[in-house]
């Protein structure tokens, strides 16, 4: 009974970690936009004019321009992994 008791206040906690892990990649920005109708905000600079934007499974791909450049951005669900793809003029 003892042992019971240890696993579960080791497993509870863990258990508890991945839930909250897992609804915040499954229910990002992204997600809820793209799935439920939510609302994504991205902030162009002055010199930034709007071109394109995509969805590539869960993440937003925006194509803009700048004075010197085409930039095609990602963003990702959590913002951890951004690419981005730069053609020079």
């Amino acid at each position: 009974m003892r042992t019971l008791r240890k696993i579960l206040i080791i497993l509870i906690p863990i258990i508890i970690v991945f839930v909250v892990i897992g609804s915040l990649i499954m229910f990002s920005r992204n997600y809820r936009a793209r799935k439920f109708g939510g609302v994504i905000e991205i902030q162009l600079t002055k010199d930034q004019k709007f071109i394109n934007v995509t969805w590539k499974e869960n993440d937003l791909w925006y194509l803009y321009e700048d004075s010197t450049q085409y930039i095609f951005q990602e963003r990702s669900p959590l913002g951890l992994l951004n690419g981005k793809v730069i053609f020079k003029k």
